[in-house]
């Protein structure tokens, strides 16, 4: 497997356009708290792309990747809530395991 480097956060707005057909625009992490953690009474900062509708949005890791992603054979360490994890995809399916667990499983020293 191939470490890769977990280097931050981004948004993803989803929109529709007439068809239906789902349209990515990938934005700052900030445009995802300024929809979600408006103030109680204010109105939320909803995306607007012309001619499509807004459907959600949604936070996703970035990589030290040419796009960006995790790919097959690809592992990443990363923090969650205070807790050491690694994300890998193996055979095309996503796990995120303890990273004691996964070092052990995999039998890899860092």
């Amino acid at each position: 497997m191939i470490k890769v480097n977990y280097i931050g956060k981004e948004c993803v707005h989803v929109f529709l356009d007439s068809v239906g057909n789902e349209v990515l625009e990938i934005r700052p992490l900030a445009d995802y708290y300024h929809i979600h953690d408006a103030p109680p009474g204010s109105p939320r900062n909803i995306p607007v792309k012309e001619g499509h509708t807004w459907s959600l949005s949604f936070v996703k890791y970035k990589y030290d990747t040419i796009d960006g992603e995790l790919h097959d054979g690809e592992y990443a360490f990363v923090v969650e809530n205070g807790v050491d994890k690694a994300l890998f995809i193996e055979g095309s399916k996503f796990t995120n395991l303890p990273k004691n667990q996964f070092l052990l499983e995999k039998s890899l020293v860092i």
